[in-house]
């Protein structure tokens, strides 16, 4: 058996948040009025049978060019029988959810079955979405707000993934990206002909932690370890697949999943859930040839939980990932409300970090003025992280973080043959 390629864990100075004595009560923040609804624009034909050639011939969403620098990204549905319904495409999460949205997601009946709707985007946008069908049409615009959302969430309720789509996410959504979106890590065709990839390996004595082994042999120094939180998710979006992409053009690496059992509480800047990941990193260790300094990556609450993790070990997280990370989030202090804690505690006690990754969509709520807020306590650092801070034009998306990750990634992995 292999000795431990990382030092054991020590608490680190880094000061733990008071944690809740009951169960924690979480406020709605207040949303912003950013603008991320996407507008509808108007069809770019109107022969059905030309649109379903073109979706046949390029795939779904047609995409042409706005004549202003955006894009036009055109839905095309085809109903699989002769039922009277209302089609609507269900953007996932990359637009807020408001009576609005019923405009802007109901489709056009354009005969023969075919139904279509025109969205002006942004060059680099990028979303999930599926097509979901309503026995009753969209209602009108003087239609109370309540009813309207009623409509669309039972539109979103029988959504499924859209067959013709460019890209698909998982069972459940497809993606739609404009031309200058970030290249996505995943085939097209995935996941109906994703790589054969061996089934997680659970780690012995520590639940909820299971491993991804490279394909390839390991190195002379060993493979790196990437810590991904919400680790069924990710074996749901093909991490598998992203892991030999990247290990042809990169480094392969070994994958470390962890699958929480209560994510508000170990995802919420946790001590107690730093010292299980720090004690999964060294079993693998024991188990597996392996380099010090691992990645720690993670979204939304799972991207507040990683940059705490490298800030309370960071002897042994070398590199945090964060994406569209939950850094609102305020301590169970009730005298914290409002106050960022991670942000606030960074600039307060100065750890020495290795590298950091941040980034948010700018169609979220208010992350990415939170990413840009922690970004800027980093920099201010005596001993500043290696950092990189950036945003993405999408919403709170698993397929803008998906797409994210293989760039993050591409980032924070060593050079080959350089042990850190």
């Amino acid at each position: 058996m292999n000795e431990p390629s990382f030092p054991p864990f020590t608490a680190s100075p880094f000061p733990t948040p008071p944690r809740p004595t009951a169960e924690a009560t979480f406020r709605v923040r207040p949303r912003v009025d950013a603008a991320d609804v996407l507008p509808r624009v108007a069809l770019p034909a109107r022969n059905p049978a030309a649109l379903w050639a073109r979706v046949h011939a390029e795939g779904n969403p047609l995409i042409d060019e706005a004549g202003d620098g955006g894009v036009v990204l055109t839905f095309v549905y085809r109903q699989r029988d002769d039922a009277s319904t209302t089609a609507a495409v269900v953007l996932d999460r990359s637009q807020r959810v408001e009576a609005a949205t019923c405009e802007t997601s109901a489709l056009e009946p354009l005969g023969e079955g075919v139904w279509a709707l025109s969205l002006r985007v942004e060059s680099p946008w990028r979303g999930a979405y599926a097509f979901g069908a309503s026995a009753t049409p969209a209602p009108p615009r003087e239609t109370p707000d309540a009813d309207r959302l009623a409509w669309w969430w039972a539109a979103a309720g029988n959504a499924a993934p859209d067959p013709h789509a460019r890209e698909q996410l998982d069972a459940k959504r497809s993606v739609a990206s404009a031309p200058a979106a970030t290249r996505s890590a995943i085939s097209a065709s995935y996941p109906s002909e994703q790589p054969v990839v061996e089934p997680a390996i659970p780690l012995p004595d520590h639940p909820g932690f299971s491993v991804l082994l490279p394909s390839s042999a390991p190195p002379a120094e060993g493979w790196p370890v990437v810590l991904l939180l919400d680790g069924d998710r990710w074996l749901d979006l093909g991490i598998g697949a992203i892991a030999a992409e990247l290990a042809s053009a990169a480094t392969p690496f070994l994958t470390l999943l962890h699958q929480p059992t209560d994510r508000v509480t170990e995802y919420t800047c946790s001590q107690e859930w730093v010292s299980r990941a720090t004690a999964a990193i060294c079993a693998v260790g024991n188990l597996w040839p392996v380099t010090g300094g691992a990645i720690v990556a993670g979204q939304s609450l799972g991207g507040l939980a990683a940059v705490h993790a490298q800030c309370a070990a960071p002897d042994v997280f070398a590199a945090s990932i964060s994406q569209s990370g939950s850094f609102w989030w305020a301590s169970h202090d009730p005298a914290a409300e409002g106050a960022r804690w991670l942000t606030r505690t960074i600039a307060e006690h100065q750890p020495r970090l290795g590298s950091v990754w941040l980034e948010a969509g700018l169609r979220e709520h208010d992350q990415a003025e939170q990413s840009a807020e922690l970004a800027g306590a980093l920099a201010a650092l005596p001993q500043p992280p290696r950092l990189f801070s950036t945003t993405f034009d999408g919403g709170h998306d698993w397929a803008c973080w998906r797409a994210g990750l293989a760039e993050a990634l591409t980032w924070a992995l060593p050079d080959p043959g350089v042990t850190r």
